[in-house]
């Protein structure tokens, strides 16, 4: 997971006719891989087609990217399904087995974890709930949440079996027998006896299944952060915040009744996703499309959609915010940058989800107790706690403008004025720092790590900045502000021309306006 190489057991195999064959995971049994032929790769799903004796198998993780419906978005789960057909057109016994381990809750062999297994009842699924017994809330080990519970199951059915067994005990009987049986009990340590969780479906005698076999894979929080929130009076206060799919649906069995049953339009609107994002991209390039296709699910993922109770206790159905989580190099809350770099691809999926991003930092920012000049880098070193409370910083210009430029698109973009007019006084506080810097910025650290003495684009990013913050001071009509951060804009544009006729004796612009180097 992430930049580790810790073990995350996940097994998926498929029986035909008695012989058991492996498509999914290492396993210490001796039986047949399966043949990968092809791979495919859009922006909500990973494709693998593999030969399985007289079965072509084809395997679809899909991880859909709600761009109308955020309940559905907020649910932290992804589908695993299966379509069999056999080659020689008769019909053979089939039952596949799927199994994830404790890995998926804690990366130490020694914890104890516990679980419970629905079947049925008055739900439509089958499924496993899977947790740590002691575990710290809001905090990660490991790269995973100590407070996770990991969600896996089936549609409930007579074909369909969940047991909880020994990792190599229930992996031979599937080898053996197609089934499982003789289940553990909670709680257990993670590594002895190692407990895998377990969805066998058996579909009996089939050429083709007629449709596709579905196992649904999640991990959730609740609460899913803890974050710093500024009230009416401009002070500032900590508060829990839930998993946005909490408000209407109030037990992780509805989450999963909801999540399986949906498959069928979840797949028909990831379908219309991936042409919405594939056209778009091929008119950049076809090489744009695969990059497109390998980032859009990992930005997602590095999301979740959040919502608190008001003061009178219930839902805040007006407070959902969208808290990101660096997954590169660190575990920051909302880091500017990234933010910034993928803002686009959220404004053309949801500009909506734009502004859910930037509501936290520039709430929190908008304080009394908020005495700096320039914008944040984040909200929080370490995801999930967003409760920042020392923002300075050595990316003063490169954020600042960072944080108008975003401000202004969503506005733009989206037709909502309400963020530019609830936090217009902090954007022209940042305005105004950036009129007496941008000209001859600072020995700033950009995103990149270098430091530059009058970088270059350091400066024509303050420039763009400011004529947003133009743009935004005409959509709020102050005439007199939109005049004056135009005409800097302008002025400043006209001396960064300058400059760089005279600084440039190369057909491509200097990193600096007068160094040229680096500083170290």
């Amino acid at each position: 997971m992430f930049w580790n190489q810790d073990v995350l057991g996940w097994e998926g195999m498929i029986r035909i006719d008695d012989h058991a064959y492996q498509w999914l995971g290492f396993s210490s049994q001796s039986l047949d891989i399966a043949n990968i032929t092809s791979t495919q790769i859009t922006p909500t799903r990973t494709i693998f087609t593999y030969d399985a004796g007289p079965a072509q198998l084809t395997a679809t993780f899909l991880s859909p990217i709600e761009r109308s419906d955020p309940v559905k978005q907020s649910m932290p789960f992804s589908y695993v399904s299966l379509d069999i057909k056999f080659t020689d057109g008769l019909q053979h016994r089939v039952q596949v087995y799927m199994d994830i381990s404790g890995e998926w809750v804690t990366p130490s062999t020694s914890d104890i974890i516990t679980w419970s297994t629905s079947t049925a009842g008055t739900s439509s699924s089958s499924f496993h709930q899977i947790q740590r017994t002691e575990s710290q809330a809001l905090v990660e080990a490991g790269d995973r949440a100590e407070d996770t519970t990991a969600v896996f199951g089936a549609r409930s059915g007579p074909s369909v079996s969940v047991v909880v067994a020994e990792g190599s005990s229930s992996r031979h009987q599937f080898i053996t027998n197609g089934a499982i049986s003789g289940g553990l009990t909670p709680p257990a340590k993670m590594g002895n006896p190692y407990p895998v969780f377990t969805v066998v479906q058996d579909l009996g005698n089939i050429s083709v299944t007629t449709s596709p076999v579905v196992f649904a894979i999640g991990v959730y929080r609740n609460p899913s952060i803890l974050s710093t929130t500024t009230m009416s009076t401009g002070e500032t206060q900590s508060q829990n915040r839930a998993p946005l799919f909490a408000a209407s649906l109030s037990s992780i069995s509805d989450v999963m009744d909801t999540f399986l049953s949906d498959f069928p339009n979840a797949k028909s609107r990831a379908d219309d996703t991936d042409s919405l994002i594939l056209n778009a991209a091929g008119n950049i390039s076809e090489p744009y499309k695969d990059i497109v296709s390998l980032a859009a699910r990992q930005t997602m993922a590095s999301t979740e959609l959040t919502i608190a109770n008001g003061t009178d206790g219930r839902w805040n159905m007006s407070d959902i915010k969208m808290f990101m989580k660096d997954v590169g190099d660190s575990s920051r809350v909302n880091p500017v940058e990234k933010i910034y770099a993928s803002f686009p691809f959220f404004l053309f999926i949801n500009s909506t989800y734009a502004g859910q991003l930037l509501s936290p930092l520039l709430e929190l920012q908008d304080s009394s107790s908020n005495d700096q000049a320039f914008a944040a880098r984040d909200l929080g070193l370490s995801y999930p706690q967003a409760s920042e409370t020392d923002m300075k910083h050595e990316q003063q210009v490169e954020h600042t403008s960072s944080m108008l430029i975003m401000t202004y698109a969503h506005a733009r973009v989206s037709g909502d004025g309400t963020l530019i007019s609830r936090h217009y006084s902090l954007l022209r506080k940042w305005a105004e720092y950036l009129i007496g810097l941008t000209m001859n910025p600072p020995d700033s650290t950009t995103v990149e790590g270098a430091i530059y003495t009058n970088s270059t684009n350091l400066i024509i990013k303050g420039i763009i900045a400011l004529k947003a913050m133009s743009e935004i001071s005409n959509a709020v009509s102050l005439t007199n502000d939109a005049s004056r951060y135009s005409l800097f804009a302008s002025t400043f544009m006209d001396q960064w021309i300058a400059l760089i006729q005279t600084s440039s004796k190369a057909s491509h612009l200097p990193p600096s306006l007068g160094g040229g180097v680096p500083v170290v």
